[in-house]
């Protein structure tokens, strides 16, 4: 499972601040009234942090940007449409006279079981653009030919007694990832696209 531009999206066992279909004006201008700390600078401030950490709790969030508890729950909630779930925190960002706007493109192969109706009804649910797929394409799948094909090398030789050792391991390895590993792997999905244009369709190897 890819998505487009920086981040992946994986399952997590435990919670996280999941953001989807939000769009942040963090440049217009507030009715006259009270100051308020809800500021561009301090919406951008909550959201680092968030980045920083998915797992935070209302109160740390407001220990790191020294508000309250409340403004944190409504910069999250109002400002930047962030809710707690168990799943990690992902979102694109692309800056466009100064609005920030993200939306999720998922991309997935075309197994039965990513393609049944109990899976495409949640992706539909949750509003992801879906990226086609073509049939036996795993040179276009980058969770294929970059992500797993990574964590494999990573894991070879190593020997786990548990699930927990195992899931312990991966987490590490996704823990230790640069953000422009997730980027390596989109610019390579676009080469090959355009590889596979040139070859009228033809299997992908680089």
């Amino acid at each position: 499972m890819f998505w487009v531009n920086v981040l992946l999206l994986m399952p997590q066992q435990k919670t996280g601040w999941l953001s989807l279909n939000a769009v942040v004006h963090v440049s217009k201008a507030k009715p006259a009234g009270p100051k308020s700390v809800t500021t561009p600078e301090m919406i951008v401030k909550v959201h680092d942090t968030v980045l920083a950490n998915r797992r935070l709790k209302l109160s740390e969030i407001a220990d790191t940007t020294g508000i309250s508890k409340e403004r944190v729950h409504h910069i999250l909630s109002e400002e930047l449409n962030m809710k707690k779930l168990s799943i990690s925190f992902v979102n694109v960002f692309s800056k466009n006279d100064q609005v920030w706007r993200k939306k999720i493109i998922f991309h997935q192969n075309n197994a039965r079981v990513h393609t049944c109706v109990k899976a495409m009804s949640k992706i539909k649910e949750l509003k992801y653009d879906l990226l086609p797929h073509p049939p036996y394409s795993p040179d276009l799948a980058p969770s294929d030919f970059h992500l797993f094909l990574k964590l494999k090398i990573f894991l070879d030789g190593q020997k786990f007694v548990t699930n927990d050792e195992v899931i312990a391991a991966v987490e590490d390895y996704f823990a230790g990832l640069e953000r422009n590993h997730f980027m390596e792997g989109i610019t390579a999905l676009e080469r090959r696209w355009n590889k596979c244009v040139e070859v009228h369709g033809y299997y992908v190897e680089k």
